[in-house]
């Protein structure tokens, strides 16, 4: 599910408030007409008053959420966490035999570049397995003293504190674009035990 269908979702159900600043913003005729429409619809749906300016801020939310992601996944820039949001898992991605083989078979993963601020706070380790599975299945508890940095490479061994735990459902990657899941992913553990899709992480 796209982080737009999310939105639309959200608005059928129960509309967020938030802090808003006014803006000066120029739209075709013909776009307003059509989000007039279908700011009716949903509020007759929803019970809830749905004005075309919400269904605005939807949209740029949502394009500001996937144009962050592809760029900052791709190495183009860097998303400062200004709200020092939380988190204690590190997802990473990687193919099919490494999964098995390394992280289910030898309870570990390497070699990954990590940032060295981020490794007090990881506890979990999970995996976003690429094709043909495009979904994370397991995660593993990261093991007291678990980071281990091979100096010449600049990267982390991690070691797991026993097997790799099975999620009770499958996270697929929905609509997110595979370039997204190349680089670590800062999540929460709650997260990963009940989300759907990648980008809700």
């Amino acid at each position: 599910m796209s982080t737009v269908k999310e939105k639309i979702q959200s608005r059928l159900m129960e509309p967020e408030q938030k802090e808003r600043r006014q803006i000066a913003l120029s739209i075709q005729e013909e776009k307003l007409i059509q989000l007039e429409r279908i700011a009716k619809a949903m509020t007759e749906h929803s019970g809830q008053n749905v004005t075309r300016n919400m269904l605005i801020e939807d949209a740029i939310e949502a394009y500001i959420d996937e144009a962050s992601g592809i760029l900052t996944q791709g190495g183009l820039w860097s998303i400062p966490r200004e709200l020092n949001e939380p988190f204690d898992t590190v997802v990473l991605p990687t193919n099919e035999d490494g999964f098995r083989e390394v992280f289910l078979g030898e309870r570990r993963w390497y070699y990954v570049k990590l940032d060295k601020k981020k490794i007090p706070n990881i506890q979990y380790l999970a995996l976003y397995v690429k094709k043909p599975v495009s979904a994370i299945t397991h995660y593993g508890k990261v093991a007291e003293n678990g980071f281990q940095l091979d100096e010449e490479k600049g990267k982390y061994l991690i070691q797991l504190e026993g097997e790799p735990l099975k999620l009770a459902h499958e996270i697929k990657l929905g609509e997110t674009v595979p370039m997204a899941t190349r680089s670590p992913k800062y999540t929460t553990l709650e997260k990963l035990k009940t989300v759907q899709y990648y980008n809700q992480l």
